[in-house]
C-alpha cells in the first residue's frame, strides 16, 4: 500500500500514466485498478526517487519522509475505499485488539527491528485506563482463518525481487485486518499491517514508540497512528 500510494501520487504530480502489475489491493478496494505494464522501463535503485522524471520503473518500499510528504491523506481515503462486500461481511466491533509482530522479526531480523514485549501492551492498557481482560491478541503466527476468503492472489511472485517470499494465502488475512479496523481500541505493533488497519480505524489507536530500539524491548505507547514502524525511521505523517 505504501508502494501504491507513492507511485500514484508521483504519477499525478508529474501528469504521468501509472501502469502496475496485478496486485492484491484490487481484491479489497474499489478505486485502485490501472492499466497493466505495457513495456519494460529502466528500473531505479532501491528506494531511489528520480524526482520529476517519468518513463521509469520504481523499485522500493517508499517509507520515508519525502514520500510521505508527497502522499495526500485525503486522496488515500478516496483511493482506498473497501469493496462493499467486505464491509458487509466484517462489521463486528471488538473492544480492545493488540497486534503482535513476531514471526520473521523474531527469528531472522531481531537485530533490525524492535519486537515489543507483551507487557508493554498491558502497561499501555493501564496507562490509558483500558481493561486488559478484554484485550484480544492478533498475530500472523496464529491467524484467524476464514476459508471463504482464502482466494489465491493471481501474482504468485509476491515479491518485488521477482520470487515468492512467503506462501501465497490470498486475502485470508482480512478477518484479522478488519478486527483491527473495527476495534474500539487498537494497540498496533511496529508493523505496516497494523499501521494500515489503524489508518482506517475511526476509534482509538495506540502506537509504540520504537525509537532506535531493536530486539525484544519494553516500549511506551502513545495515542495516534503516526509513530514510525521501524527503528530510526521518521514518523508516518502524510501530506494534506
Amino acid at each position: 500500500m505504501f508502494q501504491y500510494a507513492f507511485a500514484r501520487s508521483y504519477a499525478e504530480k508529474y501528469n504521468a500514466t501509472l501502469e502496475i502489475p496485478n496486485w492484491i489491493g484490487e481484491k479489497i478496494f474499489k478505486n485502485v485498478s490501472h492499466p497493466p505494464i505495457s513495456k519494460k522501463l529502466h528500473r531505479t535503485a532501491l528506494d531511489h526517487v528520480t524526482w520529476g522524471k517519468t518513463n521509469i520503473d520504481f523499485f522500493g518500499y517508499f517509507q520515508f519522509k519525502q514520500c510521505y510528504d508527497l502522499i495526500s491523506e485525503g486522496k488515500l481515503r478516496q483511493w482506498f475505499k473497501f469493496q462493499d462486500k467486505w464491509l458487509r461481511k466484517y462489521n463486528e466491533c471488538e473492544k480492545v485488539v493488540g497486534h503482535l509482530r513476531r514471526g520473521d522479526f523474531e527469528k531472522n531480523y531481531s537485530g533490525n527491528f524492535c519486537i515489543i514485549t507483551d507487557r508493554s501492551y498491558i502497561k499501555a492498557c493501564e496507562k490509558y485506563m483500558i481493561d486488559s481482560q478484554y484485550l484480544q491478541w492478533l498475530s500472523e503466527e496464529n491467524p484467524t482463518i476464514d476459508k471463504s476468503v482464502d482466494v489465491s492472489y493471481t501474482n504468485q511472485n509476491n515479491s518485488m525481487y521477482g520470487h515468492g517470499m512467503y506462501e501465497d494465502n490470498g486475502i485470508s488475512f482480512l478477518p484479522d485486518f478488519f478486527k483491527m479496523v473495527n476495534a474500539r481500541v487498537l494497540l498496533r505493533a511496529n508493523s505496516t499491517f497494523s499501521f494500515w488497519a489503524g489508518f482506517f480505524n475511526k476509534n482509538t489507536v495506540l502506537s509504540p514508540l520504537v525509537g532506535n530500539k531493536t530486539g525484544l524491548c519494553d516500549v511506551e505507547f502513545v495515542k495516534g497512528n503516526y509513530p514510525a514502524v521501524f527503528p530510526g525511521h521518521c514518523d508516518i505523517v502524510f501530506g494534506a
